[in-house]
């Protein structure tokens, strides 16, 4: 499957091939702790996040979720430090959607939404790559 994502910033635009990365940029003047050494790459439907940026001292739980930040049957979900990785299935039929990065210093309890969010625009199986503007 080629997925097309685009971050909320507007600025990492891709359509994406197997094996392929893009860097995830968070919007202007985010304050978002995550930083824009990002990546996302898209291996059979599972979108590996490999966070290496700066988390907060008490760091409890990473979670991509749908856009409420609620864990889900969208939302991947660990403890983790500074380089953690988090393998998230996208299944076609819920695409397009809206994926935010969520983190939480109380247990995984109350999740605060971050300023970097994904958003599936497409999501088909092809044998080329299509940018859709």
């Amino acid at each position: 499957y080629d997925i097309l994502i685009q971050t909320d910033g507007g600025t990492s635009e891709k359509a994406l091939q197997a094996n392929v990365a893009i860097e995830i940029f968070p919007p202007a003047g985010s304050t978002s702790i995550f930083s824009v050494s990002e990546r996302i790459i898209i291996l059979n439907q599972t979108a590996p996040l490999n966070f290496s940026g700066y988390f907060p001292s008490v760091f409890s739980v990473l979670a991509i979720s749908n856009a409420d930040c609620q864990p889900g049957t969208l939302a991947f979900s660990s403890n983790g430090n500074s380089s953690t990785l988090f393998d998230v299935f996208i299944p076609p039929a819920n695409s397009p959607g809206i994926f935010a990065v969520c983190y939480s210093t109380s247990n995984g309890v109350s999740f605060e939404r971050q300023g970097v969010s994904l958003t599936v625009i497409a999501q088909a199986k092809s044998d080329s790559m299509e940018l859709v503007r």
